[in-house]
Formats: C-alpha cells, sequence, structure tokens
C-alpha cells in the first residue's frame, strides 16, 4: 500500500481527491493541513498538522509517515502561498523517501504576462521553483480547463466551494453574459473526474512536466442552451469583448473578467494528443449535458 499526501484537502478538488483514494485499497491517503480541523474530514483519512515554513521538519513528517507522492492542492492566492507550495516540495526532495509532486494548478493554460493575474503569476514562479528539484523530485501540474461543477451545484456531488459571484450564468434571472461569439470552444472538467484521472495516473510510469485531462469539450452557446432546456425556458443573452471590459472597467485584477478573457484566447482548452484522457481511454468521464441537466425540475 502505497501512502499518498494531499496538502489542501480541507476542501474543494483536493478533499475528492482524498475521498477517492480511501476507497482504493492501493494507496494510503493522509491529508495534511497548517491545523488539524476540529473533525475528521473522511473516516479513513488522518490529518496531520504541518508547518510549511520548516522545511527540514516538514521532510521528516513525510519520511516518518513513508510518504511517495505528494499532491498538493493548496490554493495558491499569493506569493506568500506560493511559497508554501514551494518549501513542500523542497521538503519533498530532501525526504528519501518521496518520490512525486503533483503541483497545485487544476485550471487554465496560462496566459501572457501582461494578462495574469497576481495569483497565476505566483504559480508560475512556484512551478519555476518546481523544476529546479527535478531529477530529485518527479513533478508535475495538471491543466484542465474550466472546472464545471458550479454550472450545477447545488444539484450534483461536488465538495468545491460555489464561485464567490455569479459567473456568466444566471439560474435565477435565467439570464447569460457571453465573452466573445460564444463559440470559443473550452475544456471543462468535473472534480471527481479529476480526481478519478489524478487516482488512474498516480500508476503511470512516468510523468510529464505539464499534464492535461478534460471531462469533454462544449462552448458557452452550448452551456447555454442546455440550460435553456433544463429550465424549460428561453434565456436573456448578452456578448460582450472581454479586451474592452477589461479596458473600461475600475475593478482591478477582477478575475471574472480575466477567466473571459483567457476563453476567447483560447486558454480555456488543453491539448488532447498527450493527455490524461489518451492514457485511460476507459475512464468514464461526466458530460457536460449530465451537469446542467441536474438543474431540470429544479
Amino acid at each position: 500500500m502505497t501512502t499518498i499526501a494531499i496538502a489542501g484537502a480541507t476542501g474543494g478538488v483536493g478533499k475528492t481527491i482524498a475521498e477517492l483514494l480511501s476507497k482504493n485499497p492501493l494507496y494510503r491517503p493522509i491529508i495534511l493541513s497548517r491545523s488539524k480541523p476540529a473533525e475528521s474530514l473522511h473516516a479513513k483519512v488522518p490529518v496531520i498538522a504541518v508547518d510549511y515554513n520548516d522545511v527540514e521538519g516538514s521532510a521528516k513528517l513525510l519520511e516518518s509517515h513513508a510518504v511517495h507522492t505528494v499532491i498538493s492542492t493548496i490554493r495558491v492566492s499569493s506569493p506568500e502561498v506560493a511559497l508554501s507550495e514551494v518549501n513542500l516540495a523542497k521538503a519533498s526532495a530532501k525526504s528519501p523517501v518521496t518520490k512525486r509532486f503533483i503541483a497545485s494548478d487544476f485550471g487554465s493554460m496560462l496566459p501572457e504576462p501582461q494578462y495574469r493575474l497576481p495569483f497565476i503569476q505566483a504559480r508560475v514562479e512556484a512551478f519555476e521553483a518546481l523544476r529546479e528539484l527535478a531529477p530529485a523530485l518527479e513533478f508535475t501540474t495538471v491543466r484542465c480547463g474550466l472546472i464545471a461543477d458550479f454550472l450545477g451545484t447545488p444539484n450534483v456531488q461536488s465538495h468545491m466551494r460555489p464561485p464567490p459571484v455569479i459567473l456568466w450564468f444566471d439560474r435565477e434571472k435565467q439570464a447569460a453574459e457571453i465573452p466573445g461569439t460564444g463559440d470559443d470552444v473550452i475544456a471543462y472538467a468535473y472534480s471527481y473526474d479529476i480526481a478519478r484521472f489524478v487516482e488512474a495516473a498516480l500508476g503511470l510510469p512516468r510523468w510529464e512536466d505539464e499534464s492535461t485531462l478534460f471531462s469533454g469539450k462544449t462552448t458557452f452557446n452550448e452551456i447555454l442552451g442546455l440550460f435553456e432546456k433544463a429550465t424549460g425556458s428561453k434565456w436573456a443573452v448578452t456578448y460582450f469583448d472581454p479586451l474592452t471590459k477589461l479596458a473600461k472597467t475600475d475593478k482591478k485584477f477582477y478575475p471574472p473578467d480575466y477567466f473571459s478573457l483567457y476563453l476567447v484566447q483560447g486558454l480555456m482548452d488543453v491539448a488532447e494528443d498527450k493527455s490524461w484522457n489518451k492514457q485511460f481511454p476507459d475512464l468514464k468521464t461526466t458530460s457536460v449535458e449530465e451537469i446542467v441537466g441536474a438543474w431540470k425540475g429544479k
């Protein structure tokens, strides 16, 4: 049984990965957390307190628990948080029993520097620091396009936190604000599909520095049609140019505006040729029809 440590698994993708690995007899998952929660996150998954500022101590902790692979799902929202992940990676490289590391990305392809949100720039810098740890530590980062749980929340099983603002599709008002023409192709991923791919990829003999996965591909116009079908109503729709909106906004570094730009720039799509989908063709994924369709009758 191989021990897998998941950092930042108190919610979101990390909690989902921990849940699935806890059911797999090949793996023993543990959760790394800055502080132990008041109650267990998973009955079968112990939570271990770790000080990310203490590289030597973290390395000894990983060794004491015989951790083979570290999966980081830390929400990198600032340079300070990015440093926590880099320190964890350094600890992994120092641990004689830890061989692999998955960085915390699980999102779009990287935009050009002038269009990067601060947390994305922090991710880039953390990723470059990870490169310097090779070959002592094999690592990969995962690109999956748009995590699509929010399109069906709360009607689909999910540990993902709801977005703090409405993104593009307002079900209550039955209205949509769509960037570009609505025909730009995006890759999307359901969180449980991400976890299933990660679980499968743990058995691969080698990882690329950058890995891709997706549940499927669609367009915002297709998603709009699915919402109209699920709700039985025609929605009001507005199309807008993200660059023009960015030029006029007084909200500095407002993520939804930048995400809209990334969509029309093709950054929400991912390559298929070396994807984990190609390596695991029998892994069944969840369609956007199923996710949005969960609103039917609601």
